[in-house]
């Protein structure tokens, strides 16, 4: 099977798969404090919006966590009054809690909050949470997910802001991946590495959480490219970080676990 995979902004990641579509932490704001992120291009906000946009409409909505440059309630309120994906996955913390009130799908909403939750969606579809610290002693409140998304065969898992320093990857229930997708600090530091060659294994290392060139004003993109050489891993790096990026899925490694 080969998956695409479609860049919407900043961790914003769309994956489509045999006519399937799940969209992670693709709904979200650069207006807030802190970490700048990189608005959602206007010809990608009219694709994903409209229905006849040429993205594939996602059947799940996936949220890793509530903070603006993931999760924007406005624009995920904004989303289901005119779309019905089959079901959106909010992390169950006050900035979602109001979402049954403000949307006319009520019946779509899977509020996450436990150590471990997986939903076998579809046959050939589940999506698991695994709930983590984030990164930042300021955000020990924050109630935090890895992701990771199973769709035909092909496994990714999605790392969003996770405290890699202190993080315990060995409880993950799955150690291989054809993609991980990781932050441009995770990527950077050496215990990230460690923790991408040592412990689990993937076909693909995805960097997203980048800002786009323009508004990349502490110069992730070149640090990223100066990791990939300092690094000189053997699996494929790909660094998500231009508008409109997209990424078909090769399948590479065909013996070990069983996925």
């Amino acid at each position: 099977m080969k998956s695409r995979i479609y860049l919407i902004g900043n961790a914003g990641i769309l994956i489509e798969s045999q006519g399937k579509a799940c969209l992670i932490d693709g709904l979200y704001d650069c207006s807030g404090t802190g970490f700048h992120a990189s608005p959602i291009p206007e010809s990608i906000y009219q694709d994903l919006f409209e229905k006849e946009g040429k993205l594939p409409k996602p059947d799940y909505l996936i949220f890793s966590h509530c903070h603006f440059d993931h999760y924007s309630k406005k624009l995920l309120c904004t989303y289901l009054a005119e779309h019905r994906p089959r079901a959106v996955f909010l992390p169950d913390q006050k900035e979602s809690l109001s979402i049954l009130e403000d949307t006319g799908n009520p019946e779509s909403i899977r509020y996450i909050s436990g150590n471990y939750e997986a939903y076998q969606v579809e046959k050939e579809i589940e999506i698991s949470f695994i709930k983590t610290r984030h990164l930042g002693k300021n955000f020990g409140d924050t109630l935090h997910f890895c992701v990771i998304l199973e769709i035909f065969r092909e496994r990714f898992l999605l790392t969003a802001d996770v405290d890699f320093f202190s993080e315990d990857f060995q409880r993950f229930p799955h150690k291989h991946f054809q993609g991980i997708f990781v932050n441009p600090l995770f990527y950077h530091h050496p215990v990230g590495q460690d923790i991408l060659l040592d412990i689990f294994s993937t076909e693909y290392i995805f960097v997203y959480h980048l800002p786009f060139t323009e508004d990349d004003q502490w110069h992730l993109q070149h640090m990223v490219t100066k990791d990939i050489e300092r690094y000189n891993s053997k699996i494929p790096v790909i660094p998500f970080q231009k508008p409109g990026q997209t990424f078909r899925v090769e399948r590479i490694w065909e013996g070990g676990e069983n996925l």
